[in-house]
């Protein structure tokens, strides 16, 4: 599905014998995407702000933030702000990965924090 088509979608299973079955409507699409973490840079402590759109990736809360591959305490959640604290990181630079109850993900690419010493 293309980023730009958000909303509901059909599902469409084909079976290996060739049967078909359809559910119109069946899956909404979210365009979630990050457009803003700040600061891009800090060390570990670091209050890190994630703005953007459907950030809980249409369930009603996170199960978990990375930065730069490290889970870090989420401080406060909304759908278009994530408020979370930097931990310690043998990475240099990394991307915000933000995981909800029901298992989207939704990644800060090509945006990124940076840990600086």
């Amino acid at each position: 599905v293309a980023p730009d088509s958000a909303g509901l979608k059909t599902v469409l299973l084909t079976s290996d014998t060739g049967a078909l079955v359809r559910l119109v409507n069946g899956w909404n699409y979210l365009n979630a995407f990050v457009s803003l973490i700040h600061p891009a840079s800090g060390q570990s402590g670091t209050i890190v702000t994630i703005a953007g759109q459907n950030l809980l990736g249409g369930a009603s809360s996170l199960a978990n933030v990375t930065v730069a591959g490290v889970a870090s305490p989420i401080l406060s959640q909304f759908d278009s702000l994530v408020t979370v604290i930097a931990q310690p990181s043998g990475a240099q630079s990394g991307q915000v990965t933000l995981i909800s109850e029901t298992g989207s993900i939704i990644s800060s690419s090509p945006l990124s924090f940076t840990y600086v010493p």
